[in-house]
């Protein structure tokens, strides 16, 4: 399958469309774009998620940014499917943006190929 990259992004950026869901009832699920992080371990979610898919804290994780100020964070279940039809639960975190961050924990699962030249990204099956 290829995607478009996201050319409002300045650098264009690699995203595709996910469905996230609750774990445990997944008819409650929204679909948004994904924007592909290698430098993320770990896939963050819309913080408004957690209202909308009435999500319980799972965990939490302690987590390093650009201050390299260690911070303690929640952590939230979610089902993620993927448009290749792969699909599985995963803990996230939750940050302020109106996408998904694919982090290396969901992208080392897939084959993709980013083909920055003609702003197209590829995600094998």
């Amino acid at each position: 399958m290829k995607f478009k990259y996201n050319e409002s992004e300045n650098p264009p950026a690699p995203f595709f469309p996910v469905r996230v869901a609750h774990p445990v009832n997944r008819d409650q699920s929204i679909d948004l774009p994904a924007k592909i992080d290698t430098g993320s371990d770990i896939t963050c979610i819309p913080e408004t998620l957690i209202a909308q898919l009435v999500l319980d804290k799972w965990g939490e994780i302690e987590v390093m940014g650009f201050e390299a100020r260690p911070a303690s964070v929640p952590l939230y279940a979610v089902h993620l499917e993927l448009p290749s039809g792969k699909r599985g639960y995963l803990n996230a975190l939750a940050f302020s943006a109106d996408h998904v961050l694919l982090g290396r924990d969901v992208i080392n699962l897939l084959h993709l190929v980013l083909d920055g030249p003609n702003l197209t990204l590829e995600v094998a099956e």
